[in-house]
């Protein structure tokens, strides 16, 4: 008979369309799987532990459970998703300006949570090397740090296979700190897993999805393979790949910022050779499972695209603008359609699997 873990290897796995994301490995309450050679597998020997819960199936992005609660939830807006407000933003505060990618936005709303008290902690992405390295932050002057855009593939669910035991959630093992309310910055395919988790148990969720308290999402067309993405770009741009000291992505190029002060580029469409598989299969643009989404897509120049979804996203960010970590512009319907235009080209790029079940 199969088990989740069958159905998710056949449907997901060997169909190559695995995000990486390590959702399955961290809501298995019997610590049976593991992420190893970018694939979620059982641990040797382990598959008569297995409860048969089906978790690791059903909240697996790429899954096609719980369809009516994912239908609900996004409601009838689309390629934008759902959002009580869509406006453009940047940071007000002075350290964040100097290192921002665009608008700084992620870190200042992230700044004034830690700073009052809202969250324990966020689990962000730390560019080490251009490798994108999941790391759990708990103080604010720590995120600046992980700033800017890595385009690697890492998963901040990673986290959470650090710890002995989901038993001990409530504490950091290492540093005794209460981190029942957590943050976490990730992609479209990372966001939805959690969403599916809250979904699951509306309130609170299942483990660990209970200790995050607010899910920001990025804007993602699509993300690469680190070892291919470097090859490529010191191929195409002529360069070692030690004096990047910034890579962004605009109107359909890859910007290098170098250490010389010289601007390389190459178009996004050279890299295909390096996109991760899984992206082949992803619809979502604008990180529509988030409490709030962020991207570049439809500002202008050092600010930010923020789509505001739901109340507790509509009420830290009030709180981040209130309190003067953030400024906002209005967002003009023009600019609201270029977002919708960059959603509309990655869903012509999806790819489907015609999978046909065992009968």
């Amino acid at each position: 008979m199969n088990n989740g873990f069958d159905l998710l290897r056949k449907e997901v796995i060997d169909c190559n369309i695995c995000t990486g994301c390590t959702a399955c490995v961290a809501v298995c309450s019997k610590e049976i799987i593991t992420f190893k050679d970018d694939k979620p597998m059982l641990i040797m020997g382990s598959r008569d532990d297995c409860y048969d819960c089906e978790l690791c199936y059903t909240i697996c992005p790429r899954s096609t459970q719980m369809q009516e609660e994912i239908e609900d939830f996004l409601g009838d807006q689309e390629i934008i998703g759902p959002f009580i407000k869509i406006c453009s933003g940047k940071s007000k505060l002075d350290d964040v300006q100097n290192r921002a990618q665009d608008g700084g936005i992620v870190t200042s709303i992230l700044f004034d949570l830690l700073d009052h008290n809202f969250i324990d902690g966020a689990m962000v992405i730390k560019n080490v090397n251009w490798n994108a390295i999941p790391t759990l932050i708990t103080d604010k002057d720590d995120l600046l740090l992980c700033e800017g855009t890595v385009y690697d593939y890492g998963s901040p669910l990673q986290i959470f296979q650090d710890y002995t035991s989901l038993k001990n959630r409530l504490k950091d093992l290492k540093h005794g700190i209460n981190l029942s309310r957590l943050a976490i910055v990730g992609l479209p395919c990372q966001i939805k897993a959690i969403r599916k988790m809250k979904l699951i148990s509306p309130g609170e969720g299942v483990i660990p999805s209970d200790l995050i308290v607010f899910l920001i999402g990025l804007f993602c067309f699509e993300n690469f393979e680190h070892d291919k993405f470097l090859d490529i770009i010191k191929k195409k741009a002529d360069t070692s790949g030690n004096e990047i000291i910034k890579m962004n992505i605009s109107k359909g190029k890859l910007i290098l910022n170098l250490s010389d002060g010289i601007e390389k580029s190459l178009p996004v469409k050279e890299l295909s050779d390096a996109m991760r598989d899984g992206c082949s299969a992803c619809r979502d643009f604008t990180n529509q499972f988030a409490d709030i989404s962020i991207g570049s897509v439809g500002s202008e120049q050092g600010y930010s695209t923020v789509i505001i979804r739901t109340k507790i996203g509509e009420q830290f960010y009030t709180h981040a603008l209130l309190n003067n970590s953030i400024s906002e512009k209005i967002l003009l319907p023009k600019d609201i359609e270029r977002i919708k235009k960059v959603g509309k080209i990655k869903l012509k790029k999806v790819k489907t699997i015609d999978f046909k079940p065992d009968t």
